[in-house]
């Protein structure tokens, strides 16, 4: 396959506060090729927000810091380069769309000037082309070019999010993030959404990194899956793998849990017992060897490396160790 568009490479972020230091992202690594779709999955508090900043290079500092790794993006490792270089790439070649849109609109500017910056500043547009622009990228994803005068107060959450999308999609990046884009809205609106990202996302070939909890929405859209569990990537896989035959523990675990409308009628769901463990204080080992039904005492002592079970999947997981004996 050819060389991925974002590549991750040991990923380490911490937050250091007064109370302590929280370890958000601990080693991970995946990539995304062009025109591909990554879903991006974990309980709250996993990592998958502070990945998705550390790719933007926006990671308050402080109390954050990335303490090391690569983030390869189009073969330039983004944390070489200064903040102005970022600043050329944010809102041109890369994206994101954030979960809650009001944190992305201005309630003091119209709708279609707030695309329009973005597209003076990173294309050199004039003003009155800029703002016609503007107003073809609401018509692309549902709202009349009409209404780019309006004020984000004077559109409801779901338009308010296809003014976000419109927003990102604008200078046609090569890789959109969507952090959560549903999770805010009903479900009518959440459907609507994500066959907005799906068209758009053929329509312009990008590359888009789908960050949810919602084990169904990465299911429609994702043709590969990561599985987030406390600041490490513990499964891999196609949507396919990861779905239909899940390896790691919490995997499988996070799939027993949903509810089945197969299932006897009275058959109670199967939750995942305990909690996360708190980012400040994880457990010597791997993080998930508390809650694992298929825990073994190495689990407790040290962190699983990756396994490769099958063809174009990884596993942390000691389950998957050949070279260890079995009993």
């Amino acid at each position: 396959m050819n060389t991925p568009l974002l590549e991750v490479q040991d990923l380490h972020v911490h937050y250091t506060t007064d109370d302590g230091t929280a370890r958000a992202v601990n080693g991970i690594d995946f990539s995304l090729h062009r025109g591909e779709t990554l879903g991006l999955v974990g309980e709250t508090g996993a990592g998958k927000t502070t990945t998705a900043l550390a790719l933007l290079g926006l990671v308050p500092r402080p109390p954050g810091k990335i303490l090391g790794g690569r983030i390869l993006f189009q073969g330039e490792n983004l944390l070489e380069k200064s903040e102005k270089e970022l600043r050329r790439l944010r809102g041109n070649q890369m994206s994101i769309i954030f979960q809650d849109p009001m944190t992305s609109l201005n309630p003091l500017f119209p709708a279609g000037k707030q695309i329009a910056e973005n597209l003076i500043l990173h294309q050199n547009l004039a003003p009155k082309e800029a703002l016609r622009k503007a107003g073809e990228m609401l018509t692309r994803v549902g709202i009349p070019a009409s209404r780019s005068g309006n004020y984000p107060h004077e559109f409801s959450g779901g338009m308010k999010q296809r003014v976000v999308i419109a927003m990102a999609l604008a200078c046609n990046p090569a890789l959109l993030i969507a952090d959560e884009p549903t999770t805010a809205l009903d479900v009518t609106i959440q459907a609507q959404i994500l066959e907005i990202l799906h068209d758009l996302k053929d329509e312009f070939g990008l590359s888009l990194l789908m960050i949810s909890h919602d084990l169904g929405v990465v299911a429609d859209v994702a043709d590969r899956v990561a599985v987030m569990y406390a600041g490490d990537i513990v499964e891999t896989g196609t949507v396919d793998q990861v779905f239909d035959s899940p390896r790691h523990p919490y995997t499988t675990g996070l799939l027993d849990s949903l509810p089945d409308i197969d299932a006897p009628k009275g058959e109670s769901l199967r939750p995942i017992t305990g909690l996360m463990p708190d980012a400040m204080d994880l457990p010597r080992g791997c993080s998930f060897a508390p809650r694992c039904p298929r825990v073994m005492p190495i689990c407790h002592e040290e962190k699983p490396p990756s396994f490769f079970p099958d063809q174009g999947r990884s596993v942390r997981c000691f389950l998957y160790d050949q070279t260890r004996s079995k009993t």
